[in-house]
């Protein structure tokens, strides 16, 4: 649930195309979504690291070795994403072979709770709804339940920025304030969870 809302919004577009072409074909499904989350992402940023440490004047000596061994461990991560065994094209990876399979329940299951979030309409319909009910502009309308997921989303925000380290300027904290209050009157208003909407003039 770390990662952004709209690249698992895409994966779960993938999974139900493929789903479409062969329903059940559950390495057809991994397969698009490793597709886009290790080979565009996650092994593209480590083989780019490998090359970019070969520039570094410290390691320039054993630049090559150095490259050459994050595009390894690139190739592992996208052949354990794949979940295929390594041919005879590669007999250096056929020793791993064992190791690859037995990573596919954990990497089938990573990619089962990725996939588990609201399609986009249902965001875009909140943004609607906002708009929509929004007659004047320093005044936002929104029913509460739409509070509560609206400001759910942020706090993911909030808490990946505290992780991170990052420096809040003053008008960043100031906001995570309101932030909090407007979490905990989603919290302790009893109906909530009710339709009706309510007014909110803006801060």
């Amino acid at each position: 649930n770390r990662y952004p809302t709209g690249l698992r919004s895409v994966c779960r577009k993938m999974k139900a195309l493929a789903n479409s072409k062969q329903p059940n074909n559950a390495k057809l499904q991994n397969s698009l979504i490793g597709g886009i989350i290790f080979l565009r992402i996650f092994t593209s940023k480590i083989a780019l690291f490998g090359k970019e440490q070969r520039k570094d004047d410290r390691y320039k000596k054993f630049g090559h070795h150095i490259q050459r061994k994050f595009t390894l461990i690139s190739k592992i991560l996208q052949t354990i994403s794949n979940q295929v065994q390594a041919g005879t094209k590669e007999k250096w990876m056929q020793p791993l072979n064992d190791y690859i399979l037995g990573k596919a329940p954990a990497i089938t299951r990573f990619f089962d709770e990725l996939t588990q979030v609201e399609p986009l309409q249902h965001f875009f319909h909140l943004d609607r709804q906002i708009l929509e009910n929004s007659p004047e502009l320093d005044t936002v309308c929104i029913s509460l339940s739409g509070l509560d997921l609206l400001t759910k989303r942020m706090m993911d925000v909030k808490a990946a920025q505290v992780k991170s380290g990052q420096k809040l300027d003053a008008q960043t904290r100031q906001y995570h304030t309101i932030l909090d209050s407007l979490h905990y009157v989603c919290k302790m208003t009893p109906n909530h969870q009710q339709p009706q909407l309510q007014s909110l003039q803006s801060q």
